[in-house]
This record gives structure tokens, C-alpha cells and sequence, in this order.
């Protein structure tokens, strides 16, 4: 164990960190978080920087849950997927589901070969990158905007709701209090009832045939001439052109064509 410059500890330099002062002043889940991030088969570093940046992935993940919790509150899934073909769901709540299951593949592995460092770091980056980022921005109008009957609406809460039933479960094992508290505010009743997210096991994605390698490539190509847009629509705000980016009309084209660009 070194502090977070590489120095031994020692009560001489006062670069000493004890577990039970981090716990009594960020909590447990920090520590057990921060633990998770450490590759154990180095010297391992800590420090108040350190455990700041533990603080921040956290506060990441809980507000995941907490998006998810907020948007499902008046939701029940169908039994069985009753009504729901997912074949005709849209591209992107499609490719949220091949997502989850390449996420449960990952998950399972790294679970198996104790790689808990791999293990959260993509889980983090999946909740910040491809979900916060990505995804809830995009699906933010269809919650406040369709119809509670829409079938976009109802393709999205269901593929949220499969992300909070998979999610909780992941990370159970670490943030053990504040998934156990995510459970309870999703069903008031397994409290009373002695049930526990600690009493669950992870969900048999393989079977749903999720998976689609190809609708992932797309989504990434798209995604990728998308970071190119943004950043156009940034320099157009910066330059006061336009003041949002739903002023703007986008237009795409190749450069290799011979179209008239004027």
C-alpha cells in the first residue's frame, strides 16, 4: 500500500490513510469501490485524490439508477414480453438490448476470472458514455413528449427497465447498500416480504438473442459522424450563429461526390 505520490506510509510523513476514517467520511461503497478500481497484482495507491475520483464515478453510477428509478416509477412490464415484438422496436432501443447482453457476457467473464478492475471500469463506461451521454439524452423527449401508449415510449421503458433489472444486479455485489436501496424504491414491497437484490441472481440474457454484432457497428459509425456535428454545432454557438443546436439544420455530404455544395 503507497499513497497516491508512490511513498511508502508512514505516521512520520502523515501520508497514512485508514479505512475506517474513509468509511466514517465518504462510506463503505467508496471503499469497496475504490478496491474494485485497484489492480491487485501491483502496488496499490491511495489517497485523497484518489478517493475523490472514486467519488465521482459513484456519484455517476447512483444517478443512473436514480434516472432510471424516476422514469420507470409508473411502469409495469409486461409479463413475459406480452405485446412487445422487439423486432420492430426502434434502432436504438435495439441496440441498447445488444448492448446489455454484450455487457452480460463481459460481466459474467470478468466475474470468473476476478478481473473486478475491467469489470467496473466498462460498467462505468457504459452507464456515462453509451447510456448518460448517448442514449438518455436522445430518449428524453420521447418520455416527456409521446403518449403514455406510443410505441417508441413503450419500446424505451421497457428497454429501461431491463437495464435497471441487469444494472442492480451488477452492481450489487459492491455497492451493496445503494442497490439494495434502488431495489426497495422500485418494490416497496420486498422489504416487508424479506427480499433482498442480494437474494437475486443475474439474469439469463443469452436466451433473448439480443446480440447483433452488425446493428453495433452501425450504431458506432453513426455515433461517430455524430461527435462530428456536435462539435460543429459548438464552434456555430461559440460564434453566435445559432443559439441551440435545434436552430441548426445539418446536412451531410461527401466529399468525394460531385454534388453543387453552394
Amino acid at each position: 500500500m503507497l499513497d497516491q505520490n508512490g511513498m511508502k506510509m508512514s505516521k512520520s510523513l502523515g501520508n497514512v490513510v485508514s479505512p475506517q476514517e474513509v468509511c466514517d467520511q465518504m462510506g463503505a461503497e467508496m471503499m469497496r469501490l475504490w478496491v474494485t478500481s485497484c489492480d491487485f497484482t501491483d502496488d496499490v495507491r491511495i489517497g485523497k485524490e484518489t478517493l475523490k475520483y472514486q467519488q465521482d464515478i459513484y456519484r455517476r453510477l447512483r444517478n443512473t439508477l436514480r434516472y432510471l428509478l424516476g422514469a420507470l416509477n409508473d411502469y409495469t412490464p409486461p409479463k413475459n414480453g406480452d405485446g412487445l415484438d422487439i423486432k420492430n422496436f426502434p434502432l436504438l432501443e435495439r441496440w441498447v438490448l445488444s448492448k446489455i447482453a454484450q455487457m452480460d457476457e463481459m460481466v459474467r467473464k470478468a466475474s470468473e476470472d476476478y478481473s473486478y478492475q475491467s469489470l467496473y471500469s466498462q460498467l462505468h463506461n457504459f452507464c456515462s458514455v453509451d447510456l448518460s451521454a448517448y442514449y438518455f439524452d436522445i430518449r428524453k423527449d420521447s418520455l416527456y413528449c409521446d403518449a403514455k401508449d406510443s410505441p417508441n415510449r413503450r419500446a424505451t421503458l421497457y428497454v429501461f427497465h431491463q437495464l435497471f433489472e441487469n444494472l442492480v444486479r451488477w452492481f450489487a455485489p459492491v455497492l451493496c447498500f445503494t442497490t439494495e436501496e434502488a431495489y426497495f424504491a422500485r418494490y416497496p414491497n420486498a422489504k416487508e416480504s424479506g427480499d433482498s437484490i442480494h437474494l437475486q441472481e443475474f439474469l439469463d440474457i443469452a436466451s433473448n438473442n439480443w446480440r447483433d454484432k452488425e446493428l453495433e457497428e452501425r450504431i458506432a459509425s453513426i455515433r461517430k459522424h455524430r461527435s462530428i456535428m456536435t462539435t460543429a454545432l459548438e464552434k456555430a454557438r461559440a460564434d453566435d450563429l445559432i443559439r441551440s443546436s435545434l436552430q441548426a439544420k445539418v446536412i451531410i455530404f461527401d466529399k468525394y461526390s460531385k454534388v453543387d455544395r453552394d
